[in-house]
C-alpha cells in the first residue's frame, strides 16, 4: 500500500519535507502474502439418546430427533428396551399390542367346549340377579343358553318359569353373563331355583 507524506511545516528538515512513497512490506503484500488455511470443519454432533418423556404423541417438544409430523417409530432410541424403561412413547403401543397378541393363548390350548365348573364360574355372578326376578314366587326358572368361544352370551331361552315376566327377566339377567374362552363355545340348560 503506498502511504503518502503528512503535510509538513516550512522550516521542517529537509527529509521531512519529501514526498515520497513508501512500498508496502513482503507482510502487507496480499500478492506475497500466504493464504491462511481455513480453519478445519466442526466435529459431528454426537447422537443422543431419545427421551421419550418429552416426545408424547409427537409434539416436537424435547429433542427427539424429529418434529410434530415424524413418526414416533421412525425416530431413533424406539425399541423394546425404551419401552421397558418408558412405555408413554406412542410407538410402544405397537410394541404393547405385538406382545399382547403373543401373549394371548393359542385357540389350541383353548378347552373345546364349556365343563361343568366354567359353567358354574360363568352364572354364580348372576344368579342373585336372577333371584330377584322371583319376586316372592316359588320355582323354577329353567334357561336355555347359547355361548360363543369368546365367553359371551349369544342367545338365551326360557325352557320353564312360574310366568312370563320371571323367565323374561331371569333371561335378561343371565345374557349378560361372561364365560371362560372356548375353541367351539357350548349350550347347555340351566335350573335356577327360586
Amino acid at each position: 500500500m503506498p502511504v503518502a507524506a503528512a503535510a509538513v511545516e516550512p522550516g521542517a528538515p529537509e527529509a521531512l519535507k519529501q514526498t515520497e512513497t513508501a512500498e508496502p512490506t513482503p507482510a502487507e503484500d496480499p500478492a506475497t502474502r500466504s493464504p491462511t488455511p481455513p480453519p478445519p470443519p466442526p466435529p459431528p454432533p454426537e447422537k443422543k439418546p431419545v427421551d421419550h418423556r418429552h416426545s408424547r404423541g409427537g409434539s416436537g417438544t424435547g429433542d427427539s430427533g424429529g418434529g410434530p409430523d415424524v413418526e414416533a417409530d421412525d425416530r431413533e432410541g424406539c425399541d423394546e428396551v425404551a419401552c421397558l424403561l418408558d412405555d408413554s412413547a406412542p410407538c410402544c403401543r405397537k410394541m404393547r399390542k405385538k406382545a399382547q397378541a403373543e401373549r394371548s393363548p393359542a385357540s389350541s390350548d383353548l378347552p373345546d367346549s364349556l365343563d361343568p365348573a366354567a359353567v358354574r364360574a360363568g352364572i354364580d355372578p348372576v344368579k342373585a340377579d336372577v333371584a330377584a326376578c322371583g319376586k316372592g314366587a316359588r320355582g323354577r326358572v329353567k334357561l336355555s343358553i347359547k355361548v360363543s368361544p369368546a365367553g359371551k352370551v349369544t342367545s338365551v331361552s326360557v325352557v320353564e318359569a312360574p310366568d312370563g315376566d320371571v323367565g323374561a327377566c331371569a333371561a335378561k339377567a343371565v345374557s349378560t353373563a361372561t364365560f371362560a374362552r372356548t375353541r367351539s363355545g357350548g349350550s347347555f340348560v340351566f335350573p335356577f331355583l327360586l
